[in-house]
């Protein structure tokens, strides 16, 4: 028995590694920063739009446009267009949800994804693919932004605005 101690301690100390690393803070940050990973970046607007009915002039979409890439910000901009698109039906749910389970961030150099799944009030779950990329240009060179979130089908594991629309008209890219 006293050999399986060590053991049980090793695992139990693997499973808090593994646990903690799935864990990832939410700065306070409200603009890009080449000193954020691509987990703080997801995590900064995760907490932005949970937030956003406790922020005047939808605060929480601002800050989430904030961290929009140069390309996602020609497709969907200026502000009050985004604003308008991250109210219609198919990304509202990511406004003042009660919590969420946010997937491993998956990256492949200047490239990472991470899965979330948003859960209201009621346990509805609605999930999302944020997909980021590394930033090559002034003024956010060396910045984890993003580039698109897609709803995804949780039947099809499809994005759900490649069934509902043109891409383009509701993506957030």
């Amino acid at each position: 028995m006293r050999q399986s101690i060590p053991k049980l301690i090793l695992i139990a100390a693997l499973f808090t590694a593994a646990v903690s690393a799935q864990t990832v803070s939410a700065p306070d940050a409200t603009e890009p920063n080449p000193k954020l990973t691509p987990g703080q970046v997801i995590a900064i607007q995760i907490k932005a739009l949970r937030n956003n009915g406790k922020m005047p002039d939808d605060g929480g979409i601002a800050i989430t446009f904030n961290f929009a890439s140069p390309a996602n910000r020609r497709m969907t901009g200026p502000l009050p267009r985004f604003i308008q698109m991250l109210k219609n039906p198919l990304y509202k749910t990511m406004l003042d949800f009660e919590r969420y389970e946010a997937g491993p961030i998956e990256r492949s150099g200047d490239e990472a994804q991470q899965r979330v799944t948003l859960i209201d009030a009621e346990g509805n779950r609605a999930i999302f693919l944020w997909v980021l990329s590394k930033q090559k240009q002034a003024p956010y060179e060396n910045c984890w932004m993003t580039d698109s979130v897609h709803r995804i089908n949780p039947e099809h594991e499809k994005p759900l605005v490649a069934q509902l629309a043109p891409p383009g008209v509701f993506e957030v890219e």
